[in-house]
């Protein structure tokens, strides 16, 4: 046994405990149990690392601890916080994630399926859980509102689109941009794509205050707007907020960004000639107010993409191209946009051209 060697468990993380001060919590995925742990397994799992015998553990623990030594490393080997080096190579969930750099989306996977879809709160009936929230804190702002020169925007009283079917047969994916957006056409992607966003706040500023059931229609609340102008006709190059209630663009500031947002974009130099590039953001608090679990997390990701398609429909059907995507360098974009990305980040991207 001093012969084999064993190494930290790739499931196990380690964060610090919000309700604690000082305080760790240790959770290993691969057996869903969460530890309150000191730091002195902190230090073993660090020098675990590498791989290690029982003979250099022992040894290693007795410089750093006076508990029962032989009866820690066999609770820690018996609950997987390290494991055999034989285990850990022949681990084919963790070798196929590892071949392709997807470790820390395993972790994220795992974290959400043992994810507990229900409030920390709840204990009693929903409508009870959400009436005390109501009544303990005021419900989070439903509008971003920028003190900053305001465009309104055109504005057509009705609406003809093609069908929804003749829509998804034109949708593509463009990756060329070389005229112009009128700022009409930007207009009505904006306003019809933000519809429901719109709605949605309406009902929850409406009727909250009788009836708490209304917290429970929170698709779309957490979501902001901001589009990088380049070749936009009518209005000057620079990134605004778009002021959903108002249908207008706040000003964030001028100039060329484009190619800022493309190297942010992983180096899509593409986006560099997009006539406007939105960006979605969400501010998180919308939603944790409502949904008091990590779990919810795993839905805001779902709803963005929804209202990017949303985008990405009304725009093929007013004959724009559309560019997509997710991957993003998240916090650069939010200092370009000068928003904190602790509470609000960017998750989304849509281009426009034509």
């Amino acid at each position: 046994m001093g012969y084999k060697k064993y190494t930290t468990s790739p499931y196990v993380r380690i964060y610090l405990d919000s309700q604690t001060p000082y305080s760790w919590i240790l959770q290993n995925l691969d057996t869903g149990h969460k530890y309150s742990v000191s730091w002195e397994l902190i230090s073993l799992l660090d020098f675990c690392s590498k791989p290690k015998n029982i003979n250099q553990i022992y040894k290693f623990l007795r410089k750093i601890t006076i508990f029962d030594i032989e009866k820690t490393v066999d609770k820690i080997i018996k609950d997987k916080l390290i494991i055999s080096t034989h285990e850990f190579r022949s681990d084919k969930n963790m070798k196929l994630w590892n071949k392709y750099n997807w470790t820390l989306a395993l972790h994220f996977l795992l974290d959400s399926s043992l994810a507990i879809f229900a409030d920390k709160e709840s204990s009693g009936p929903q409508s009870a859980i959400t009436n005390s929230y109501i009544k303990n804190s005021p419900l989070p702002h439903l509008y971003k509102k920028l003190n900053t020169l305001k465009i309104s925007l055109p504005l057509k009283k009705s609406h003809i689109l093609p069908s929804l079917g003749q829509t998804l047969l034109k949708r593509k994916t463009s990756r060329s941009f070389s005229k112009p957006l009128s700022l009409d056409e930007l207009s009505e992607i904006l306003y019809l794509s933000s519809e429901e966003l719109k709605r949605t706040r309406q009902i929850n500023e409406e009727e909250i205050k009788t009836d708490s059931k209304t917290l429970t229609k929170s698709l779309f609340i957490p979501f902001e707007i901001y589009v990088v102008l380049n070749n936009v006709l009518d209005v000057k190059n620079g990134i605004y907020h778009y002021d959903i209630l108002n249908h207008a663009l706040r000003l964030i500031k001028l100039g060329t960004f484009n190619k800022k947002v493309s190297y942010f974009a992983h180096g899509e130099t593409f986006l560099d000639n997009a006539s406007a590039i939105i960006l979605i953001s969400s501010i998180f608090e919308r939603l944790m107010f409502r949904y008091r679990h990590s779990g919810a997390y795993k839905d805001l990701l779902i709803n963005t993409s929804q209202l990017a398609h949303f985008m990405i429909l009304f725009a093929t059907a007013l004959d724009v191209k559309t560019f997509e995507t997710p991957a993003l360098l998240d916090s650069p974009l939010a200092q370009l946009l000068k928003i904190d990305s602790s509470s609000e980040d960017i998750l989304y991207l849509v281009g426009l051209g034509k």
